[in-house]
């Protein structure tokens, strides 16, 4: 009697496992990765007309999420950042919530940037919070900086970024970035430095609405040492954003002859005095004076 009640158990419990791993089955290999990435880059067009993303394959994962390979985050046209991997996970509870969180991992090389996104159906055009810790991230991997073949950099950068979309006109956000061992390869005109090296740059950065203000760079080196203040108030297209930058650069032991006199020209100041650059006018065209 016990064995003819356990076998329509077993034929039960085998249906359902079979359904469920046909269920897997499908979702995965009929995933419909066009639809799904045409979505995600009509959203980030609402953000910005001018964000544009790419990825080459986007998959369901468990738990619950999406796994994006090869992907390109593209701003006005120019390629600013390109990860391997990105890993989207929504919290299950949040789903049945006005107020949506989603956690993702961005793999690029051997550095990460991982956080947390809410998204809140009253707020349309910006994400409600959003907090991303970067560690290990190699600077030679943001494609940004490919765009001025001329220079070249290197090193490892570290960083946080806090945003609030609920506060200021446009949300308000605040970015800290440590970076050691930069590198920096000059091929430019009238610069009497080919290569420059920075043992750490620390930096912090305030959003308020377009106003992106410098609220400290700390650069240190051998050659030079110095520190960058100013902001820039941010418009579209970003080419129009307009610069008010100060940077103020003290040659260190480690700085040649050759390039302490060249600097001592540029300035017209004795040789070994701290020299400050303002930068103003545009992103597109930004004017240089050197005091």
């Amino acid at each position: 009697m016990a064995k003819n009640i356990m076998k329509p158990a077993s034929k039960i419990t085998f249906y359902i496992i079979y359904g469920l791993l046909a269920l897997v089955f499908f979702a995965y290999y009929l995933f419909p990765q066009q639809t799904v990435l045409q979505m995600i880059t009509k959203a980030a067009a609402r953000v910005d007309p001018q964000i544009e993303l790419k990825a080459a394959q986007v998959k369901p994962k468990l738990p619950p999420g999406l796994n994006f390979k090869k992907v390109q985050f593209n701003y006005a046209g120019v390629p600013v950042l390109l990860a391997e991997r990105v890993k989207i996970t929504p919290a299950f509870t949040s789903l049945f919530e006005d107020e949506k969180e989603i956690g993702f991992i961005v793999t690029l090389g051997d550095g990460t940037i991982k956080g947390l996104m809410n998204l809140d159906r009253k707020i349309n055009n910006r994400p409600a919070k959003l907090v991303a810790t970067g560690s290990g991230i190699s600077l030679s991997r943001i494609a940004y900086f490919k765009q001025w073949p001329q220079v070249k950099i290197d090193g490892k950068i570290n960083g946080r970024l806090d945003y609030d979309g609920r506060k200021g006109v446009s949300g308000r956000a605040h970015l800290e970035i440590l970076a050691s061992n930069v590198a920096v390869g000059l091929q430019l005109p009238l610069v009497p430095f080919d290569k420059l090296a920075f043992s750490r740059i620390h930096a912090q950065l305030n959003l308020d609405g377009r106003r992106l203000a410098i609220k400290r760079c700390q650069l240190d080196g051998e050659q030079l040492s110095g520190k960058v203040s100013g902001f820039m108030i941010l418009l579209r297209p970003r080419q129009r954003s307009r610069l008010n930058l100060s940077c103020t650069l003290k040659p260190e032991a480690g700085l040649s002859p050759a390039a302490a006199m060249s600097l001592k020209l540029l300035s017209g100041k004795s040789e070994g005095s701290p020299i400050t650059i303002r930068i103003n006018g545009t992103l597109e065209r930004p004017k240089y004076t050197i005091r």
